[in-house]
């Protein structure tokens, strides 16, 4: 036989060859596909129970979590709720202290006040007794001393005219004596004190002066 011949059987006998192969090989990929569906779902189921499982745990953990949260919560409102209330008793107290004391230093300060008034106002009432009583004692002396004056100019002037045109001339006549010797008296005075004045004063040394020699 020829080459061609031998050829095209080996090509025959290859491509039987591969035909199988590849049903081999299909029937291979099914089983393949067969155990990795098989796996899937096994990996789900799995995945599946798993999830419950899991959402279960957490289910029961996240209840517990917030019975503890409300527990916890509870606990912190009452606990506010005491403070509260101390506080506010407490503060309310020391209100009611800090009221009082002041009520009652308001109330010192007032009876301090009206005792201060009260001295002040008993302390000028004497002293306007006192200012009254000495200007009334005042007043009444030069009204005494007014009028003992005004008495004996008024009896002066009644013995003036009573004595006549010569009394009232004895009175002025005494006056001109009177200046006249002060003038006597001072012209005196003066007369002593002038020869002090006309008394040549005493010679001072004269000093020799040399003309200045002009430039």
């Amino acid at each position: 036989m020829g080459t061609l011949t031998d050829q095209v059987r080996h090509l025959c006998t290859e491509i039987v060859a591969l035909r199988d192969s590849r049903h081999e090989l299909m029937v291979e990929l099914d089983r393949d596909c067969e155990r990795m569906q098989d796996m899937v779902a096994g990996m789900r189921k799995g995945f599946q129970t798993a999830h419950r499982d899991m959402a279960k745990r957490t289910g029961k953990e996240r209840a517990k979590f917030v019975s503890q949260m409300k527990s916890n919560v509870a606990g912190m409102l009452k606990g506010f709720d005491k403070a509260h209330a101390a506080m506010a008793a407490a503060t309310g107290k020391a209100r009611a202290d800090f009221v009082a004391n002041v009520k009652d230093d308001v109330a010192e300060t007032l009876d301090d006040f009206h005792g201060a008034r009260t001295a002040m106002a008993k302390a000028t009432k004497r002293q306007r007794a006192a200012f009254v009583k000495d200007l009334e004692r005042t007043v009444s002396t030069l009204r005494k001393e007014c009028s003992s004056d005004l008495a004996g100019a008024r009896k002066a002037w009644m013995t003036l005219f009573a004595a006549g045109p010569k009394a009232g001339m004895e009175p002025r006549r005494k006056a001109a004596e009177e200046a006249e010797r002060k003038a006597k008296m001072e012209a005196e005075r003066k007369a002593a004190a002038e020869p002090e004045k006309k008394a040549p004063p005493k010679a001072e040394p004269t000093k020799s002066v040399q003309p200045s020699a002009k430039k």
